[in-house]
């Protein structure tokens, strides 16, 4: 597919006559956990599985070439408390003892799940070894290692605890962050200032879509992808949503944010009101991404709707 598709098929003044906003959902997440990533020898196969799912799920050469945002967040530990060595022709289900933050819980789960979420047939004898931080199992041919994080999601597990976002940005090469030497170097600073702190880090990368919602005269409603018109570039499309998110998340947070406002506000006063879009409309449900996690915020909860508007020289959020 070619960004711009329909740049040239919808006419102009359709376009530029008409008052239009935009609508931002969240099409797919990816949460990537730092704890595997600055190890070495063990989990060198973790960091290339890590980069196979970016470059494959999330950054795709054919996906109209969208750039995704990333947050880098922090949240209580989650870990197993309670080391298991078994054979799993000996029981039908493991329980294992769990805390997430301070809040202790059981956790249980069928061997037979188990084994076919780590690719192994059910009816061999497959040894299981249970750490505080992932679950080894091995049939004598193979071992495979699965993190807390990603049996906990893949079981279905509601984590008690959001994360707290404190950076967000844009990039056109995800699956550099963070293994790339440019930006090892601050990822592992972060990582170890948290884990002395007792929580565990994540970043989680984001892919946005963006629907130009037109009204015409006769009370016909278009719904066409910038993706698809291409009437705002993909270096600023993917910045006006990352300068959004930190209006949202990250407000007189970081050293950064009137800049960021100051950006988004020329977009919203000329790049996008030149096109007649007065709004940018958010609408972002995280289960619905498959994401692993939910976002503190002191406005919103569950599903995220809030609108962007600028008005007295100041940008405004409206729940």
């Amino acid at each position: 597919m070619v960004r711009g598709l329909l740049k040239n098929i919808i006419p102009e003044e359709i376009i530029k006559l008409q008052k239009r906003s935009w609508n931002i959902t969240l099409l797919k997440s990816l949460d990537i956990w730092l704890e595997f990533v600055f190890r070495t020898e063990e989990f060198n196969k973790y960091k290339k599985e890590c980069k196979r799912k970016i470059l494959e799920k999330l950054f795709p050469k054919d996906d109209f070439h969208r750039f995704p945002i990333y947050y880098i967040s922090i949240r209580p530990r989650t870990r197993f408390i309670k080391h298991i060595k078994c054979m799993s022709k000996d029981r039908k289900s493991i329980r294992i003892l769990l805390i997430e933050g301070f809040r202790p819980s059981v956790f249980s789960i069928c061997i037979e799940e188990l084994s076919s979420m780590m690719g192994f047939d059910n009816s061999s004898s497959i040894v299981i070894y249970v750490q505080d931080k992932y679950i080894i199992c091995n049939d004598g041919k193979k071992q495979m290692t699965i993190s807390v994080y990603d049996l906990l999601y893949l079981s279905g597990y509601k984590f008690k605890y959001d994360n707290e976002i404190f950076y967000i940005g844009c990039t056109k090469n995800p699956d550099s962050r963070p293994f790339s030497a440019a930006h090892a170097g601050l990822a592992e600073v972060l990582y170890n200032e948290y884990n002395r702190k007792r929580h565990d880090i994540f970043i989680n990368y984001q892919q946005f879509h963006i629907n130009s919602i037109i009204n015409n005269k006769a009370g016909l409603i278009f719904q066409v992808s910038n993706t698809m018109l291409n009437e705002i570039n993909i270096e600023k499309e993917v910045k006006i949503v990352e300068s959004c998110l930190i209006k949202y998340y990250l407000e007189n947070k970081t050293g950064n944010y009137k800049r960021e406002m100051a950006y988004l506000k020329n977009r919203l006063d000329y790049d996008l009101s030149n096109r007649n879009i007065s709004s940018i409309i958010f609408l972002i449900n995280y289960e619905d991404s498959m994401s692993m996690f939910k976002y503190k915020h002191n406005k919103s909860k569950n599903c995220i709707q809030f609108e962007i508007i600028s008005k007295f020289d100041t940008i405004h959020i409206v729940e």
